[in-house]
């Protein structure tokens, strides 16, 4: 969880979610779901121990739909698991609104509520009122700790989970009134002769702000940075993989099951000193991207090459093919039978973890 929960963890939570995704019908089928789903049927009551399963159950979820949130090519083998646990949440009225909620967000990452007619839908929009009232108020605070991907956003709030603009509006004046009361009486008590204007109209302190170029309409923005700018694979927050700014370059290339890995090369850690060898962790980082699996950014100690020329690592494309019958990056079909061993790969690869380990 703690290498994926975050907006900026985007490398690691697609590193970890293409892996997965290579091994989803032992991990997915055969770990995850099955303790999901132990984890939905111990969170029914008000007992302790289903506290605690509630708890675990939504820790584990966010992490689930962090790694969505960050690989796209996840979305398709996880959307069965987490709409079925979506249903049985919205069937069961036992089930807190809190767990409701994560579910929820988990399904919209997983790309699973863009059909209106779908079962799932249908279970989502049947649920009661009430039940809805209670998800909304808490959905903006799920939504700070699991963010939901642009695509679903309007999905969420047509089905009755997100708060009306109205709803938001009055909850934001009513905190900003709040804040406002709290900060005076904070003011009071420090110093009671405080020389304050209590009156808030801060826009008269400047009366020309508008006219510096900080409003979005009147700025000159020929030197703001593009989209393409901060977005591609050396950025440190890289692109939200989805669809509020379209894809990179990369990825557009791509267009099979998992895409393009557009994760750059770990940075090398701290730089011996010299005539020293390298560290191994300093050593694994410093390999050149041409001696790297495409799947998950592994080192090829065993390469080989579809016949378009991509380079994988044999027991990474192997366990993929265990189950899927194509190239994880171009779609096209591929076997076991079609991989190359490149040889070049192989001992330009060795020769490099030699020289650089021996000699520093």
């Amino acid at each position: 969880h703690n290498l994926a929960a975050s907006e900026n963890f985007w490398a690691s939570g697609q590193l970890m979610a293409r892996n997965i995704t290579v091994h989803w019908p032992r991990f997915g089928f055969k770990l995850l779901a099955p303790h999901l789903r132990r984890l939905l049927t111990m969170s029914e009551g008000q007992s302790q121990s289903a506290l605690t399963s509630q708890r675990e159950l939504r820790r584990d979820l966010r992490t689930v739909g962090w790694l969505l949130h960050h690989s796209p090519g996840l979305r398709p083998s996880a959307k069965a698991m987490v709409s079925e646990l979506a249903m049985r949440a919205a069937r069961g009225a036992q089930h807190a609104p809190a767990t409701l909620a994560v579910v929820i967000g988990a399904v919209a990452n997983a790309a699973a509520l863009e059909d209106s007619n779908s079962p799932l839908s249908r279970c989502l929009m049947d649920v009661d009122e009430v039940r809805k009232a209670a998800v909304r108020e808490i959905f903006p605070s799920e939504v700070r700790r699991l963010w939901v991907i642009g695509r679903s956003w309007q999905v969420v709030e047509d089905l009755g989970y997100w708060p009306h603009e109205e709803e938001q509006e009055d909850d934001e004046v009513a905190k900003a009134a709040r804040r406002m009361e709290e900060d005076w009486l904070a003011i009071s008590q420090l110093h009671s002769g405080f020389p304050y204007d209590s009156t808030g109209e801060v826009d008269d302190w400047y009366e020309n702000w508008d006219a510096c170029g900080w409003n979005d309409q009147g700025a000159d923005k020929s030197d703001w940075f593009t989209y393409e700018e901060v977005s591609g694979p050396e950025c440190l927050w890289g692109p939200e993989t989805d669809e509020n700014q379209g894809q990179n370059l990369q990825q557009q290339a791509f267009n099979g099951p998992l895409g393009a890995l557009s994760v750059a090369s770990p940075i090398v850690p701290m730089s011996p000193p010299l005539g020293s060898p390298m560290s191994v962790t300093a050593l694994a980082c410093s390999v050149p991207p041409d001696y790297r699996c495409n799947i998950d950014g592994r080192l090829c100690m065993s390469p080989v090459r579809t016949p378009q020329g991509i380079l994988y690592d044999k027991d990474s494309i192997s366990s993929w093919l265990t189950w899927n019958k194509v190239c994880p990056l171009t779609g096209e079909p591929l076997t076991s039978a079609d991989l190359l061993v490149d040889n070049d790969v192989a001992s330009g690869l060795s020769r490099y973890l030699v020289m650089h380990g021996n000699h520093g």
